[in-house]
């Protein structure tokens, strides 16, 4: 199991969050995410061998871009 946080602190509305939120849990291989609130980071618990930083990072990135379009 591997750990990593992920800043998003241009982010600051909670439902863009958890739309965030539920994109990376759909990742085969993430068990976990928390937002860490008053922080705009999420702490993301995963197996890096099914799913790897880069791939949870632009995933991110695409769900943002679509939220602010």
């Amino acid at each position: 199991m591997s750990v990593m946080e992920v800043s998003v602190g241009h982010i600051a509305c909670t439902s863009c969050m958890k739309k965030i939120k539920r994109g990376i849990k759909k990742f085969n291989g993430v068990y976990q995410v928390k937002i860490l609130n008053g922080k705009g980071k999420f702490q993301i618990l995963f197996n890096e061998e099914m799913v790897k930083q880069d791939s949870i990072h632009s995933r991110i990135y695409q769900i943002a871009q679509r939220t602010f379009d």
